[in-house]
């Protein structure tokens, strides 16, 4: 191997600057995380639960009394089952469904705001689906969170492009 000035470069000198670059990226990541305010960390934990369907796990960052607001309902409904109902019906639909941040998140005082898409894969039925289809929108969810647990969950997002594409 040659450096830049054109000296030759030994390749276990190579590998040791390779596994500094390495590290020091691991430690960024590592350091960022640790750095989130803890509302975030929980929303954080909210999502790694509803994306793996389990339920048990959001019911431990949810508050027995979370608001929950989402664009499809007529009504704000009160309690964790509000939330997790939504979740287990779209698992059962949406097997694969996921809900990906897309930016960093927002957060100021108990508020935390996130940027999401959601994907899934709608399976043919071989009747009126003849074929699998990808499912894709964005959205935004705002929380409050209070002491470890959400206390408020907000979903908005564009319902009849959901729609169009489960029916497709």
């Amino acid at each position: 191997l040659r450096s830049s000035d054109g000296l030759r470069c030994r390749p276990v000198q190579a590998l040791g600057a390779i596994f500094l670059g390495l590290a020091s990226l691991a430690y960024s990541v590592t350091s960022q995380a640790a750095d989130e305010p803890e509302n975030v960390k929980v929303v954080r934990q909210y999502l790694d639960a509803w994306n793996g369907g389990r339920t048990d796990a959001m019911e431990k960052v949810l508050a027995p009394n979370v608001v929950y607001f989402n664009t499809s309902n007529e009504a704000s409904r009160t309690g964790p089952q509000a939330i997790t109902e939504v979740s287990q019906f779209l698992m059962q639909i949406l097997p694969d469904r996921k809900m990906r941040i897309r930016s960093q998140p927002v957060a100021s005082g108990d508020a935390v705001a996130i940027e999401w898409e959601f994907t899934a894969t709608k399976k043919s039925d071989g009747e009126t689906s003849p074929s699998n289809s990808n499912i894709s929108y964005f959205g935004v969810s705002f929380f409050r969170v209070v002491n470890g647990k959400i206390i408020y969950a907000s979903d908005y997002y564009n319902h009849n492009t959901m729609q169009k594409q489960l029916q497709q």
